[in-house]
């Protein structure tokens, strides 16, 4: 970069990065320039194309809110503007620094097949301007194809990428960046011209608290407590032992990065041994990597097709009131209704359940798994796509590193064992309060009726045997249309 950056002014271009702690971009920009000035572009429809429900866009908007006062007082102006598409961004772009003359852009990598496609045709678009592109890495710790096989592909199975991703972090400096100085004499934009954050009424029914503050907060709390048990109550949902930090990850208002140094201090700065608890969450942040860096090589999962092609002609079923039942939690398992409700409730699920209702979706009632990826979108506060849609292929059998087919959940094996009071089922289903700690798991026909509680919509070894025979024989019929092609 020329010695004359100090005399230009950096445009900094939010995205999922709603933050102005440990920000790649923005500590560069100021680095490098007196003015600096932020732009977050809103594109509503592109949200419908993606299925982006009112809970995610809310939650996103108004950390967008909190941004802007963070950046206020760094005397940092951010521009919002709305457009329709990702295929608007150029123009937007091009537009407004050539208004302010801006001489670089600086942003925070994504990784979605479309969000590269709108990157690289901004990029192209500013360098015709003459305005540099710099793109920082933000939302994995490893740049995506830095962690391969020995042969140069990308990891399959989680395992093996957890061990090289932990071999490749040995002396990583994971320091969080600190938050810029405030700038003496920055560009001045009247409000005017600033724009004005949209505002969206969410569906969910409990309140999430905003702000890159209070997400700092809880993750410091969390690694000073609950960390420490986490391996061991993480799959309770009524004792919730978890971070609830999932949300704050998917808009940025959190860096990965100071989720691990957060962790790894409490760990004695080891990724094994010392505390088991967090040890077991730092492998779950090595999750969350894994997910990204798969996205990236095979981008045939942003495409709606399955990663395991052995499964991608399952003829699942067309069940409309069956899908009903399992969206509104009416399926007769107490489990999977109560944490259907949690969904709804509260645009997030406790994460044991997640696994519990997708392969019920997937494997009882054999419906896509695309229909359930697509409901989580659409209520999920903590909506991430790598993150969700690689849970609901691991759970449908489709993913890379999956449940075997014949891997099924019994959901009242799971509800005794992870729910053994009821409590959880309780909190979502009061209607079931009154049965004992032993029926509340699986009430007999009877004592559902008298409660006004569903009847089970299918038999647990009915559905069992019917998923096992057709996942055997799409993946027998796969293999052999494959050989035949050979």
């Amino acid at each position: 970069m020329t010695s004359d950056t100090n005399k230009t002014t950096a445009l900094v271009w939010f995205r999922r990065d709603l933050r102005v702690y440990d920000h790649p971009a923005l500590t560069e920009a100021c680095r490098n320039h007196k003015q600096v000035m932020g732009v977050y572009l809103h594109t509503p429809t592109q949200w419908d194309r993606h299925d982006v429900g009112n809970n995610h866009r809310w939650f996103l908007l108004e950390h967008l809110r909190d941004l802007r006062q963070s950046l206020d007082k760094l005397n940092i102006p951010l521009v919002v503007i709305s457009r329709k598409l990702f295929s608007d961004s150029a123009e937007a772009l091009v537009k407004l620094a050539l208004k302010h003359d801006v001489s670089h852009l600086y942003l925070n990598g994504e990784w979605e097949v479309n969000e590269l496609e709108r990157d690289s045709a901004c990029k192209a678009a500013l360098e015709k301007e003459g305005i540099g592109f710099h793109k920082s890495n933000d939302q994995t710790i490893m740049l995506p194809g830095t962690i391969t096989t020995n042969d140069g592909h990308y990891y399959k199975v989680f395992t093996p990428f957890r061990k090289a991703f932990i071999k490749a972090a040995q002396g990583f400096d994971f320091d969080p960046l600190p938050r810029p100085s405030r700038r003496k004499d920055n560009i001045t934009i009247s409000e005017r011209d600033q724009g004005s954050i949209p505002k969206v009424k969410p569906d969910l029914k409990s309140e999430w608290t905003i702000g890159e503050a209070h997400a700092r907060h809880a993750l410091k709390a969390f690694v000073q407590k609950e960390i420490f048990d986490y391996k061991r109550y993480r799959d309770f949902p009524a004792l919730d032992n978890t971070s609830r930090l999932s949300p704050y990850l998917a808009v940025g208002a959190l860096s990965l990065r100071e989720c691990f140094y957060e962790a790894l201090r409490a760990n004695d700065y080891s990724f094994e041994g010392v505390s088991e608890g967090a040890a077991c969450w730092v492998s779950e942040l090595i999750w969350r990597e894994f997910y990204k860096h798969l996205m990236v090589g095979f981008p045939k999962v942003c495409k709606h097709r399955a990663f395991n092609a052995d499964y991608s002609k399952i003829p699942w079923r067309s069940a409309s009131k069956d899908f009903a039942a399992w969206c509104e939690g009416r399926t007769g398992y107490p489990l999977v209704d109560a944490a259907m409700k949690q969904l709804v409730q509260e645009g997030w699920m406790h994460n044991r359940l997640r696994m519990v209702v997708a392969m019920f979706l997937t494997k009882h009632l054999l419906i896509d798994w695309r229909e359930g990826e697509r409901f989580f979108a659409r209520h999920l506060v903590d909506l991430d796509f790598s993150a969700n849609n690689g849970g609901w292929q691991w759970s449908a059998s489709t993913g890379a590193d999956a449940a075997p087919y014949f891997r099924i959940f019994n959901p009242v094996r799971q509800s005794e064992r992870f729910d053994p009071d009821g409590e959880f089922i309780r909190h979502y289903l009061p209607e079931l309060a009154s049965l004992s700690n032993k029926s509340i798991h699986a009430p007999s026909p009877m004592e559902a009726t008298d409660l006004g509680y569903p009847q089970v919509i299918t038999d647990h070894s009915f559905a069992v045997d019917r998923a096992k025979q057709t996942f055997r024989t799409a993946k027998e019929q796969q293999q052999y249309a494959t050989e035949q092609a050979v």
